[in-house]
């Protein structure tokens, strides 16, 4: 679903053991924390993400609502949901995401919503 040769921009809520495990799997992944100033807006970080044709991945809802109701300009975004917990969760629902066939790559704008509950996954995806 997500290909590898993405570029990926994680939000200041993404734990940094989340950002290393995507590295190690082959993404380009910048951190808004090693490459932003601290609290940058989640509008700054679209601009961002847009410009340099990265996915923005995030545990915050305010990036769909500025790329929907806001209507800014959007590349993607991959939500993950529940956020702000171990970073292990996290790591295994995005395991569990990069583990479908990437012959189901989607075409941006995007927006992704993936959240774990145990073992059950579940994907949503709005395009506009």
């Amino acid at each position: 679903m997500i290909s590898r040769s993405s570029k990926i921009l994680a939000d200041e809520n993404i734990q940094s053991e989340v950002i290393e495990f995507l590295r190690l799997e082959g993404f380009d992944v910048l951190s808004a924390k090693e490459s932003l100033p601290q609290g940058t807006s989640d509008a700054e970080i679209l601009r961002q993400a847009f410009e340099e044709q990265c996915i923005v991945l995030t545990h915050d809802r305010d990036f769909s609502t500025l790329a929907i109701a806001g209507q800014q300009s959007t590349f993607a975004i991959l939500y993950v949901r529940p956020g702000h917990i171990q970073s292990a969760f996290t790591i295994q629902t995005l395991r569990s995401l990069l583990a479908l066939p990437e012959d189901t790559a989607l075409e941006p704008p995007y927006i992704i919503v993936v959240e774990r509950t145990g073992v059950t996954l579940k994907i949503r995806v709005r395009r506009w």
